[in-house]
């Protein structure tokens, strides 16, 4: 208990004076905040609220069971960050920490406590928490040595199978807040989502958390008997209180009967950022034997994703304005200079009519011409010399007796050409004569044996822009957010990226992948 002025157990003045003094940390509590952030261990969340650090610290610390000393350490100073008050630390859950760390502090001490001691006790709980926060992070780095991206999905994985080992208190809350979110990494919880699935006629056979992605909380479910799930996402979402856009469900084909894959996408606050320094880590993680590899994004355990242009061969990338289309394209391209750098090997022809999102490319060697393609006339003149650069490359292949132009001699093959054309509306919009869109009907059929791919962009993707056989030509496909279902058709052949999220989440259809692929993608 604590000690009190009157000798009663309990009164007003106490409550008061528990809930009303600051909440000071360590300086390495506050340091190691600052490093994981940076390190993007944790989301920047904890950075600017500081409250949601204090909380992990301490509900860490509690979770290794660090009640007492010696697994408790002392904090050596007050030099850090400060918390203005309790309640402001645990938000609207104080009263229910103040009683579990009451009760773990009187544990500790065995004797009358003091509001003096409670809040020494929680800045050791803070304290040790950082240590071990800080050492966990180490301890990841060094078995991850390789990968940055893999130690931080160890060290976030880790942490979320402890919060699941000691979530019991998840049943008695349907909803976390927003701390508690960063902590546990669960919007809505497994008992409150199975009762949903039963409510709205669902056999939930079992349904099980399966672990924390960059962006969604995962839950594996598997049904009685055979179940139209898909069928039921806008009724599962409305029972739920959630947007349909926040959940996504996915065939599970692993052997088990009549499972799925459930995701819950979390609010922004608790998302991982994957930016330029993560974008060069997973291109240091590429291990393949394809002949042009492209990076296109990460999926949501945090791996990167690698395929080979030249198997698709012909890619349409299509999102509407604000889905992150040309931050996705120029990370792409980013990937094809990066990945296919050995002199000789390949040229990259850009065609970007609104000259805006590509002039960081003019400085790089393989580009062709040196140059970023702008005016129509530019663009048109581009699309021919690769008309007339492909019948010299067919004659060539037909000179040494080969069908594609990998087969040929080292020393004899010219470089692989990429055209990137970006943006195709504007194409035809200036495309008088249909000039232009003719060249890339040509392109498109005929090219891939003579060793010249495309990438084609669109803001507007319509039956108009991208119609007839320039859609026939071009397999492989990737859709951003868009505002219809029938421009979801129109790119992916299939509904499903009008309920994208924006800031570059995407679908991908890809020549050889059996189904289609949910990715995000790099801020770079």
């Amino acid at each position: 208990m604590y000690h009190t002025k009157n000798g009663l157990e309990w009164d007003a003045e106490l409550m008061a004076e528990l809930l009303g003094k600051h909440l000071p940390s360590s300086k390495f509590a506050s340091d190691t905040r600052e490093k994981l952030v940076r390190s993007n261990a944790i989301p920047r969340f904890y950075k600017d609220k500081l409250y949601a650090w204090a909380m992990l610290c301490i509900a860490y610390a509690l979770a290794r069971d660090c009640i007492a000393p010696p697994k408790l350490q002392h904090a050596p100073d007050a030099k850090g960050s400060q918390v203005p008050d309790l309640k402001t630390c645990f938000q609207d859950e104080y009263r229910l920490w103040l009683a579990y760390i009451s009760d773990a502090l009187f544990e500790y001490k065995q004797a009358v406590c003091t509001v003096d001691d409670l809040y020494s006790y929680i800045k050791d709980l803070w304290h040790t928490g950082a240590l071990l926060l800080d050492k966990k992070w180490e301890d990841c780095r060094a078995f991850k040595s390789d990968s940055i991206l893999e130690a931080r999905q160890l060290f976030l994985s880790e942490l979320a199978q402890l919060a699941k080992k000691n979530s019991g208190s998840r049943q008695a809350s349907s909803k976390l807040s927003e701390s508690e979110e960063g902590v546990i990494g669960v919007l809505i919880n497994d008992a409150r989502l199975k009762n949903t699935l039963q409510n709205i006629g669902l056999s939930v056979k079992k349904l099980l958390f399966s672990q924390k992605g960059v962006r969604e909380d995962i839950y594996r479910v598997a049904f009685g008997r055979y179940e139209e799930f898909v069928r039921k996402q806008n009724e599962l979402c409305s029972n739920l209180g959630i947007d349909n856009k926040q959940l996504r469900i996915k065939r599970c084909i692993d052997g088990e009967a009549n499972s799925y894959e459930i995701f819950v996408q979390r609010p922004k606050n608790t998302w991982q950022q994957f930016g330029e320094p993560e974008f060069q880590a997973a291109l240091k993680t590429y291990s393949e034997q394809y002949l042009l590899p492209i990076c296109l994004g990460f999926n949501e355990l945090g791996k990167p994703f690698f395929a080979d242009l030249a198997i698709a061969p012909h890619v349409m990338i299509g999102g509407a304005t604000g889905s992150g289309k040309s931050v996705f394209v120029r990370s792409v391209l980013y990937s094809l200079f990066a990945l296919n750098a050995e002199h000789g090997k390949l040229e990259v022809a850009i065609a970007d009519g609104k000259s805006m999102d590509f002039q960081v490319f003019e400085k790089y060697q393989n580009l062709y011409q040196r140059k970023i393609f702008v005016s129509p006339e530019e663009i048109a003149t581009m699309l021919n010399e690769h008309l007339a650069d492909m019948e010299e490359r067919k004659s060539l292949c037909k000179q040494y007796a080969v069908s594609h132009l990998s087969d040929l001699p080292d020393n004899i093959r010219p470089p692989y050409r990429v055209i990137v054309v970006d943006e195709l509306a504007y194409l035809k919009e200036h495309d008088k004569n249909g000039e232009m869109e003719s060249a890339l009907v040509q392109l498109t059929a005929q090219a891939r044996a003579t060793g010249i791919y495309l990438i084609l962009c669109t803001q507007r993707p319509d039956s108009n822009t991208f119609k007839g056989q320039l859609r026939t030509n071009t397999p492989s496909r990737i859709a951003l957010k868009v505002g219809k279902n029938t421009e979801s058709r129109i790119i992916l052949d299939e509904t499903g990226a009008e309920k994208l999220s924006g800031r570059g989440d995407h679908l991908l259809k890809w020549t050889e992948l059996p189904e289609t692929m949910f990715l995000h993608g790099y801020n770079v």
